[in-house]
């Protein structure tokens, strides 16, 4: 896995990494501030070998745009889990990632702008889908849509807690929230 104190690396720092380590399955660029929206592109699609080997991806908590966002996920044929937590994420990345990540098996979106049908369009596409972490915002639209989903699949929508609760309450927050589709 490569994770790091990204705050620090610019894209010169990663570039190496890029293009040598390409067998590294896990990529945490959470929190990364010090690469452009067009570094972080050119990162990924001049090394095409080390985006082949991510599975798991973790964006979270960036300023880069929706659709720098969408173009890195294009870029990312065999992901298994990606969170996208806290970031500009909406519908233009969801369609990114329902028409390239059929086989994805975890996707996270919390405090994210992404709509009840997003999520809706998430389950139908990728059909390897077993957990969807939404917007608290969504919980119960997504609750009255529920009966529309294939109830032979079983997929664990959960959602991130109301801004409004206490750490306390979180826990609960978790396990009333937990549903099978």
């Amino acid at each position: 896995m490569l994770a790091g104190r990204w705050e620090k690396l610019g894209s010169n720092d990663l570039e190496p990494v890029f293009k040598y380590c390409t067998h590294i399955s896990e990529l945490n660029i959470n929190l990364c501030q010090n690469i452009m929206d067009s570094q972080l592109i050119a990162l990924f699609a001049n090394n095409p070998e080390f985006c082949s080997s991510i599975r798991n991806f973790d964006i979270g908590e960036t300023m880069y745009s929706d659709k720098t966002i969408a173009k890195v996920i294009r870029l990312l044929p065999r992901l298994d889990e990606l969170r996208m937590n806290e970031t500009y994420a909406s519908s233009h990345t969801v369609k990114a990632v329902a028409e390239t990540q059929g086989m994805l098996s975890t996707i996270e979106l919390f405090d994210c702008d992404v709509t009840a049908d997003d999520i809706l369009t998430l389950f139908t596409s990728c059909s390897m889908l077993m957990e969807i972490g939404a917007p608290y915002s969504l919980s119960e639209e997504l609750e009255d849509k529920v009966i529309e989903f294939d109830m032979e699949r079983c997929c664990e929508l959960y959602f991130d807690h109301d801004d409004d609760y206490s750490d306390d309450d979180l826990l609960t927050e978790v396990i009333h929230d937990v549903m099978y589709l």
